[in-house]
């Protein structure tokens, strides 16, 4: 059983929504990870610190007067409430992006009930959703069933799978995007989720349950009831639903995560790398410095403030990658729920969703997560400037590019024995792995299947032709002049396959005839990370579960 996660969408009613976060962890079952996708233009959510909020108050996550532009010929005659015009559509698009936002699934639960009774039931992942349908109902002649959003599980990996969608605007009423004959789908909230199922992907299962054991109901405040003295009466007339001191009722623990790297001469972008980090809510940063005397360089140098803060704690570290990582596991797996391991040219990126990294890995129920790299070319920059990585670098590759399919990770803290062979993965055996979207996978670098959406990894490895000579100059073998040539033409070739070929980067990069330009996608040696080493099997260990599954 995947986590149970309860997702509700707020609009301007914080207190109806405080209240129901209340009465569910007071009297609901659990325990819950609490999501509230904040649509509120006016009285924004803004308590329980540790319920995790998604901020669309100002359209960050879905703009929605730019995509109702993509419907000019809609019905305006049915906009539901002042300021809030196609209140329903809104609500679709919210339901339809957390989808998106939370693959594993979760129970939508409107912010304008309280939870009577134990809802456990209500995360049965047989069925592809499980609530409430209705179709007797004033103003309902077409007699249209629809699942009721009050409380109603939604099987996200099911319904993805058979390619169901909560929010259809061609059959959504009111949106008119193939003339007038849709109105018939007067009840649209949830009508055509339950149409799919019913009528067009026999696979998928349903079940109804009637919802109104379980709640008590205020009636549509999550979007018109802005009377807040009537709201605080319905609160008032229903306290003995909410908690109190006595109860004790506390809120879900704040998951905790934490970043593992070695690096070597990378000072000039510690800092937003650590920034980056910072702002995604990471809770530490544990650094391996590997640089030499001779390198001039050490990442205390430019991460001091950091390190005061004790946000960042650096150990200078000669030695492997694996062995850093294997030690940075060893050490502190047990102070964190989960650890990533990437390096100062990889930048978790959640794909123009502001997200935080414990919101969202709060929901795999795995011992390893993974994210595709997708890496980003050179911009036709040549030489390098002070602005951050981000903004010099917009242009990626697509997912059809070679490397893309290497995986980075983060793993579950409290597990025994882990292991890495190969940077990219842990390779102790019997581990869950998962990706981006929940589904499981083998324990692999690199992957068939490569997903840039939900959550991403990207991979500034070559930036400018300046920064690669520099870097992989400065990194040369001691191994001799006649390896160091041959890397250099690798390196040469790694780059053109990248980035676009001309006379400048050549002569930046001192191009000779070993350097023949190589038209072929990189494989899995010429990435620019460590190499996998070879290294004895480790034994299977029984597998220690952590609280978080328990």
């Amino acid at each position: 059983m995947r986590q149970k996660t309860v997702a509700i969408i707020n609009f301007n009613t914080p207190e109806l929504t405080m209240a129901a976060i209340g009465s569910l962890l007071k009297n609901g079952g659990g325990p819950f990870r609490v999501v509230v996708f904040d649509n509120s233009d006016q009285r924004p959510f803004e308590g329980a610190t540790n319920v995790q909020v998604f901020d669309n108050t100002k359209g960050q996550i879905i703009d929605f007067e730019k995509e109702l532009e993509k419907y000019p010929e809609r019905d305006r005659s049915i906009g539901c409430a002042k300021g809030c015009e196609f209140g329903s559509v809104k609500h679709m698009m919210t339901v339809q992006k957390l989808w998106e936002l939370l693959p594993q699934g979760f129970v939508l639960m409107e912010s304008d009930i309280l939870i009577k009774k134990n809802i456990d039931e209500f995360f049965n992942e047989h069925y592809s959703v499980y609530g409430y349908c209705q179709k007797a109902q004033p103003h309902n002649p077409f007699n249209i069933g629809r699942m009721l959003p009050m409380l109603c599980w939604m099987n996200v990996p099911m319904l993805t799978r058979e390619g169901a969608k909560y929010f259809d605007p061609t059959r959504t009423y009111g949106l008119l995007p193939g003339g007038r004959q849709n109105r018939n789908n007067w009840y649209d909230t949830g009508a055509v989720l339950l149409e799919d199922i019913m009528t067009k992907r026999p696979r998928l299962k349903g079940y109804h349950r009637d919802i109104r054991e379980f709640v008590e109901h205020y009636g549509s405040g999550s979007w018109k009831g802005n009377d807040l003295a009537q709201q605080m009466a319905w609160l008032e007339q229903h306290k003995n639903l909410l908690p109190t001191a006595d109860d004790n009722v506390r809120l879900p623990l704040r998951t905790k995560v934490a970043i593992c790297a070695i690096g070597r001469l990378e000072n000039r972008y510690a800092v937003e790398w650590v920034e980056h980090y910072n702002a995604l809510g990471v809770d530490k940063i544990f650094i391996y410095d590997n640089n030499r005397v001779e390198d001039g360089e050490l990442f205390a140098d430019v991460l001091q403030p950091y390190i005061e803060a004790g946000f960042v704690e650096i150990t200078y570290f000669e030695g492997l990658q694996r062995d850093a990582y294997e030690k940075c596991y060893r050490d502190h797996s047990d102070e964190y729920d989960w650890i990533g391991f990437f390096d100062f040219d990889e930048l978790v990126d959640f794909a123009n969703v502001r997200m935080t990294i414990p919101v969202w890995i709060d929901q795999y129920n795995a011992d390893v997560v993974c994210l595709n790299w997708q890496v980003m070319t050179d911009n036709g920059l040549t030489h390098y400037d002070p602005r951050p990585m981000k903004e010099r670098f917009t242009e990626g590759t697509g997912e059809d590019f070679g490397i893309n399919h290497h995986v980075k990770s983060f793993v579950r803290g409290g597990l025994e024995g882990v292991t890495f062979c190969d940077p990219h993965i842990p390779t102790t055996p019997e581990l869950v792995c998962m990706n981006v979207l929940g589904e499981r996978i083998e324990q692999k670098a690199v992957q068939p299947k490569v997903i840039h959406s939900v959550a991403r990894l990207l991979h500034f490895n070559t930036k400018t032709a300046e920064e690669w000579a520099t870097l992989k100059m400065r990194r040369l073998s001691p191994c001799g002049d006649e390896y160091n040539r041959e890397m250099k033409a690798k390196n040469v070739d790694y780059f053109f396959s990248i980035n676009e070929r001309t006379a400048e980067k050549e002569e930046i990069l001192g191009c000779c005839a070993t350097a023949a330009h190589s038209t072929e996608k990189p494989d899995a040696d010429a990435t620019g990370t460590v190499a996998a080493e070879t290294k004895s099997k480790p034994k299977t260990q029984k597998r220690k579960v952590s609280k978080k599954q328990k």
